[in-house]
């Protein structure tokens, strides 16, 4: 089971994670028709999160997310990632004491 926390702070355990690697391309066709690609630098990793908390969690992402701070997702098979908030959705109700949101960390350390 996946799980977010901050520092020793478990924030929640119903967490979705998609990892992504997003190569930063330049792409040109030449004169003589064909495609050039252009890979710059190395591909930086993202993890797009899907995760419910309750209102506890919901305040520490919300301060998380305007200072800068990082995070801890541990994925189903074990691996840790530091990251740090990209993007945040807005937050939606999830019944009367939950709340869900979608994120976009990026990748600090592995």
């Amino acid at each position: 089971m996946s799980k977010l926390y901050s520092g020793s702070t478990l924030i929640t355990r119903f967490v979705r994670l998609v990892k992504q690697v997003e190569p930063r391309k330049i792409t040109d066709t030449l004169l003589d028709g064909s495609d050039f690609v252009q890979i710059i630098g190395t591909a930086p990793e993202r993890l797009d999160i899907e995760l419910s908390c309750d209102l506890t969690g919901k305040k520490l992402i919300n301060e998380i997310d305007a200072s800068g701070g990082l995070l801890t997702v541990f994925d189903k098979d074990g691996n840790q990632y530091s990251t740090r908030i990209i993007n945040k959705a807005g937050w939606k109700t999830a019944g009367s004491k939950y709340y869900q949101t979608t994120l976009t960390a990026g990748v600090v350390t592995e």
